[in-house]
Formats: structure tokens, sequence, C-alpha cells
């Protein structure tokens, strides 16, 4: 049997060597051919060289032009002396093609006839045939070098004689072929160990480090391989699109002068971009509210005793029946209702109620009242903790420790140094430094830190030492010792001058650096003057109403151009007007009736100089028109004249300066919305529209010339607002006619109130 088995194994032996001879035979040229056969030129069937066939000549071998696989054929070097430089086993230098003179040439199947027969045999033909086929390798490779190995990437090298069992060709590397396809490595046996699929990238895509990327998207090979999108901004975030890296804002972020903010809570972007939140104030949510404050649907709440938001925004308080509920401390508390004590298992009201007046069970006499708590005479107030009466107390003078100088008349005593009617709203300017506001309040234009009317006066929150003031639309402004301006109200325009455009229900100072000496509130949009006779304006600045030659709003206060020597002012609607040291007039804003006096009706973004009039003593800038005194106290207007605004007893309009129909010497002037008023000694005469009783003429009919105002006044200083007129009689009355929607004439009652048409006392309050 052992003998049958080495037949059989040199048997195999044998057929391997002829067969590998006859491979090498049909893959050589002869010398002869070879030598006539050029570098890439084919052989034929007949030895002879053709270009472009499926074999070419190398070194005078004719060699497969594309090759499957490279195999290194390990040769024992004792056999093989290299006398073929280039084509030794050893020698092998790694050519970019390897061929085997073994290898299978052009055929799909590549095999080794020689793997294939160490392979299937599975075993190892014995010492003596591994010899024999070592020597027949070395005879072919002797013979002329047949057997060429270059492989790209391995020689193996096996000697024969250390040969144990393996076919001496016994580890074939299969190389990356040119179309890039990855090798497949076969062990001992022949058996594959491991391939790698090719990569196939789809059309979009593009291969990077074994990968497959989208150079248009991939934010690691954003428009080329090893290309990084990244960012240093951390309000920022980086993308590729269509290969480029762009950096766009973080989600919660907004662009805003170049770079990116949160408007939620940036001071200086707050809401919007650009809208600085004002002194003492930060952005919370996208609102500009003061310490300890929150923004809670887009207002400024304290949460800390807000009842609809007690300790959070939406958090309201449920208490009990018949009872009030109260936030303390952001926490929900509650007592009985409109300040009442529990008395007898009752809510009652201890400062009025006479059965339990300041305590439960302490009853007053008949002719008694509960007063705050204390039982006193029906003519007397509590002030102080006792009983006084405020129509005569000159220390309790109107109004608890209010103190008068020279005695206490009606409960009034305070001195009155100005006054000023608005829109809806009218205020007074007392000689403490404090102002009284009242009227309409629906934007904060009382200044009290509400946005509640009041009939009657109520006292701005927080000035003091204030030399002059004025009542806008739904805004009013005052100057403060110093030369500092304060507003408040309606802000939709930036007429406050905070920098913002959020409304205020308490003063807010302006940002203007001159010292100012007179302000005035106009529609949207007011103006200062100051001790240089310079004018700077801010808010709305539609039609070139700040004078700066723009048609834009401004939220910080501008300069007016091209005017100097200012001694007065007067802003309105949409227009505004100064008197120069000259005598001359200068309007500029909108001119849509001739309100400017200028001969047209064109808008004027800067100043221009009313037409024929000299000598201007004072002006006066109603809603479409406007009127002046000259040194003689003669009183000109000009503009819309649709309500006989102008005086000259006609309705037609005029774009330049029309005498008032009088001989009567104005000591002051003041223009409302379409009628004017002028003090003529210590009476006031009106004219105009008047269907609020505006005129105070005891009608609601319009006139077209001045008409004296009822009722004897003795005035020395007037105001006309919208559609009412003030005056100050003395030092301590203040008289109103007209328009009484929002409670503007100060006579108290219940709101809208009845409009008059002939004076009436404003009511002041008893305390402030």
């Amino acid at each position: 049997m052992a003998a049958t088995m080495i037949h059989h194994h040199c048997q195999h032996a044998f057929l391997w060597v002829v067969s590998l001879c006859f491979l090498l035979t049909l893959s050589a040229c002869t010398t002869s051919s070879a030598s006539n056969c050029g570098a890439d030129q084919d052989c034929a069937a007949d030895q002879r060289c053709l270009s472009g066939g499926g074999l070419f000549a190398r070194d005078g071998i004719c060699v497969d032009r594309h090759p499957k696989f490279n195999l290194d054929v390990g040769i024992d070097t004792k056999h093989d002396t290299g006398e073929i430089p280039g084509h030794d086993a050893v020698a092998d230098s790694g050519e970019d093609l390897g061929y085997d003179a073994i290898t299978d040439a052009g055929n799909d199947a590549v095999a080794d006839a020689v793997a294939d027969a160490g392979n299937e045999a599975g075993d190892d033909a014995g010492d003596d045939a591994g010899d024999a086929v070592a020597d027949a390798g070395d005879a072919v490779a002797d013979a002329g070098d047949a057997v060429a190995v270059h492989d790209i990437n391995h020689d193996i090298n096996h000697d024969i004689n250390h040969d144990s069992g393996f076919d001496a060709i016994s580890d074939t590397v299969p190389d990356i072929d040119a179309q890039g396809v990855d090798d497949v490595s076969y062990d001992v046996n022949g058996d594959i160990e491991d391939a790698d699929v090719p990569i196939t990238c789809a059309p979009e895509e593009s291969h990077c480090e074994q990968s497959c990327v989208d150079l248009e998207r991939d934010l690691e090979h954003c428009g080329q391989c090893n290309q990084p999108c990244t960012t240093d901004d951390p309000n920022r975030i980086a993308v590729c699109v269509d290969s480029q890296c762009l950096s766009p804002c973080a989600p919660g972020f907004d662009e805003c002068d170049g770079g990116c903010v949160d408007r939620f809570s940036d001071d200086d972007h707050c809401g919007l971009c650009g809208l600085e939140c004002g002194p003492n104030l930060s952005c919370t949510s996208g609102v500009c509210c003061g310490e300890g404050e929150s923004a809670c649907g887009g207002i400024c709440v304290n949460t800390s005793n807000t009842l609809a938001h007690c300790g959070g925004c939406g958090q309201g308080c449920n208490v009990p029946a018949n009872s009030v509920p109260a936030c303390i401390n952001s926490q929900c508390t509650f007592s009985c209702t409109d300040s009442l004590n529990a008395c007898s298992n009752a809510c009652v009201d201890t400062t009025t109620n006479p059965a339990h007046c300041g305590s439960c069970f302490n009853t007053c006499s008949p002719s008694q009242s509960c007063n705050l708590g204390l039982c006193c005479e029906a003519d007397e107030t509590v002030c102080g903790g006792a009983c006084k009466d405020t129509q005569t107390d000159k220390n309790n003078c109107g109004g608890c420790g209010k103190v008068c100088a020279i005695g206490c008349t009606k409960g009034s005593c305070d001195t009155v140094l100005q006054i000023s009617a608005g829109g809806n709203h009218t205020c007074a300017l007392l000689e403490n430094g404090k102002v009284l506001c009242w009227g309409g309040n629906q934007r904060g234009s009382l200044g009290n830190n509400s946005t509640v009317s009041s009939s009657t006066p109520v006292l701005v929150s927080g000035l003091a030492r204030v030399t002059h003031i004025s009542a806008g639309w739904e805004h009013t402004c005052a100057g403060v010792e110093g030369g500092s301006v304060w507003c408040w109200g309606l802000n939709d325009f930036g007429q406050l001058g905070d920098r913002s455009i959020i409304n205020r229900s308490t003063p807010v100072q302006v940002g203007v650096s001159e010292e100012i000496v007179q302000v005035s509130a106009g529609h949207s949009h007011s103006c200062a003057l100051d001790t240089d006779g310079k004018v700077h304006c801010w808010g709305g600045g539609a039609f070139g109403a700040l004078g700066d030659g723009k048609i834009q709003n401004s939220v910080n206060p501008v300069t007016v151009r091209a005017i100097s020597g200012i001694i007065q002012i007067s802003a309105r609607r949409s227009s505004s007007c100064a008197v120069a040291d000259t005598g001359h007039v200068h309007c500029w804003g909108r001119n849509n009736h001739g309100q400017l006096g200028d001969e047209s009706f064109t808008d004027q973004p800067t100043p221009t100089e009313v037409v024929g009039l000299e000598g201007a003593q004072s002006v006066s800038m109603g809603w479409e028109h406007a009127c002046a005194t000259d040194g003689y106290e003669s009183v000109f207007c000009w503009g819309s004249n649709f309500h006989g605004q102008l005086g000259d007893n006609s309705n037609d309009s005029s774009n330049v300066p029309v005498a008032v129909f009088t001989d009567l010497r104005a000591r002051q002037l003041s223009s409302g919305y379409q009628h004017n008023c002028i003090q003529v000694d210590s009476s006031v005469y009106c004219w105009g529209r008047n269907a609020n009783g505006q005129l105070g003429i005891g009608s609601f009919l319009n006139s077209l010339v001045p008409v004296q105002v009822s009722g004897g006044l003795n005035v020395d200083q007037l105001s006309a607002g919208n559609a009412h007129t003030c005056a100050k009689e003395g030092p301590h009355m203040v008289r109103c006619w007209g328009w009484n929607d929002s409670g503007q004439l100060g006579i108290g009652g219940t709101i809208p109130g009845s409009d008059s048409s002939t004076p009436v006392a404003v009511q002041w309050p008893l305390t402030y």
C-alpha cells in the first residue's frame, strides 16, 4: 500500500511537471522571435509580436496583458542562480505587474495548475515529490527564467529543503488589480482567508477614506475630502451647503449687528434688533423689565405680588368665596373682600362701618360717621389718627399733612405754577415741584404707575423739582432742575426718548445730554430747547417731523438742523415750529394743509421759514395749523381752516399767515386740535371747532372769529388740548371746559364724564 501511495504521488508529481512545462511553452516566444518583439507588442500564435492583442512581449517573453492574479512562486535559491536579472523569485522587485508563468492567461477562472495539484491532493507528495517539483521548478527557471515572479505586495519564498508536507507553491496572494479591487488572500491549502468587497459610491457621493460622502453636505468633508466645516462662535452652527461652509445663527439666536444674539435675553437687542433696555432694566423673554420683574405674556410683572402670576407666569390664585385673593412673597393668600374684617362671623369694613368702627363692636354716635376707622363728624377727615376739617385746617388743607403758607381755603392752598392740556388728559405743575395729572390713562400718560384713568388729579410717581411740563397726545414730558427731561405714557414711536418703544406708566429719563429749558410733547414726537438755543427732537419722524433731514423715527434725540438762537418751540401732530431771537418763525414736518407757512404744501424734513412773519414772540402748533403772536400782541394763523381755526372769519385754508379777525391784544396763545385760545388781560377768547364745547362759550357751535369764554375768568395762564381747554386762576384754582370722555376736565365723577361748554373747577384730591 505504501508503494501504491508513493507511485500515486510520483504520478501526480510527474503530471505536474509536464503541465508546467507545457504552460511555459505556450507562453514564451522563441529566442529569435523575442528579440524581434517590441516592449509593448503582442506575440502571435506563430511567435511574431503584434500590437493590441492579449499578449505582449516583455524581455523576450509573451505574457498576459490582463492577468487576474499575480503569483509569486517560491523557487529554491539553491537551484536558481539568478542568471536572468529581474526574474529570480528572490530578486522580485515588486514591479507594477507581477506575472507567474503558471498563471492562467486570460481565462476567467484563474487556476494555477500547481496550486490545484497541491490543494486538491490535500497532502504533500512527500519529500521526494517535493524535491522533484523543486528540481523541475529550478529547471524551468534556469531554462529561461520563464517563471518570473512579480508581485506588488508579497514575496513568498519557500525552500524546498524545508518544505514539510506542503506544496512549494502553497500560498498565493492576489494583489490589487488595476481597477482598484482589493486583494484576496489564500491560506496554505488554497482556501480564501478574507475578501474586501469593492466600494461603490452613489453618483452624488465621493470616496473619502474608505467611505462614501456627500461633499456638498458632509461637515467632515465639505467641498473636498478632509476639509472639515466648523465654527468657533458658540452662538453659531456650522453647516455644509452646496460644498460651502456656512455658519448661521444657532437655534434660538438671531442675527443683529453682525452677531448672533438671543433676543429674549440680550439687553441691547431686546425683542427687536437695536432695541435697548433702559436704565435699571434687563431683557427678560424679549421684554425690558425692571429688577424683580418677570415677562409674562409680553408684560413685565412682579410675580411676588401679582395675582395672575403669583410665583410664576400664569399661576393665578384660587381662594374661597367671600374673600379676596392676595399674592404675598410669591405665595397665594386671601382675606375678607374689600379689606373687610371678620366680626361676628361676617366680613365688615371696620374703616366705614359705624357698628364696628376701627374694631369689632366699636359703635359711633348717630351724628358721626366712621372714617378710616375713627368716629368723626360728617365734615371731618382723619389725619394723623385724628379727625380734621380739611377744608379749613391749615396743617391739613385739602388733605392730611398739607400745610398752607397763608391759610386754607376750600381745601386748597398749593400754588399752581403751570398747566398743560393734552390729547385726553391734563397736568398741573405745583409750586413744590411735583406734578398732578388727570384724565385718560390707557397708555400711562398720568404717570402714576397705573393705566386706570382718573377724573381727579393723581400724583406723578417719582418726580420732584420739576420746572416745566408739556402734555402731548397720550404722553407727557417734564423738565427738571439741572436741565434733564423725563417723559411717560405712550411710546409707540419712541416719543419718550428712552431708547425704546415701550409704554411707560412712570417717568423715564430722555437721553439728551444738553441742559433743557423747555420741552414740547406732540402727537408721536417730542422736542426740547436747550440753553444754547438749539432744538432736539425724538420719536415719530414721519414727514420729517424731527427736523434732522430724515424721514425716519428715532428713539434717541436728534438735533434739528439749520436753526439756532431759538427762544420758544411748539410740537403737535407731525409738525413743529420754533421762534428765533430774530423774530422769525421756522417750521418743519408735514405740510399737507400749508401748516408750515412757507407758501407751499410740501413736507419739509428741515426747518423752513414762515413767510411774511416778523417780530414773532410766540408760536403754537395745532393739529394741521399754527398760530403766532408778534411784538404788538397781534395774532396770525396759517394752515387748515376747515373749522374756522385760522380766525379770519372764513373757512379758507392758507399756506401763509393770515391775521386773526380781532383787534384784541393777546398776552398768551395756545392752539388745540382744531381750535385756538388767547389770554386777553385776564379773560380768555377762543375760536375754531366747538363740537365738544372746547371754546367755553356756552354752546357747541364753531366760531370763525374769537369769542370770549363764559364765566368771568381771572386767568393768568391757559392751555388748549385736543378738544378741551384749561385755564389757571391765581395760585390755587384751575378751570377746564370741553370734552370730558376720559375725565380730562378733572371734575370727578364717572368716566366717561359729560362734556362742558363752560368752565368747571378741577377737584383737587384730599391726598396725593
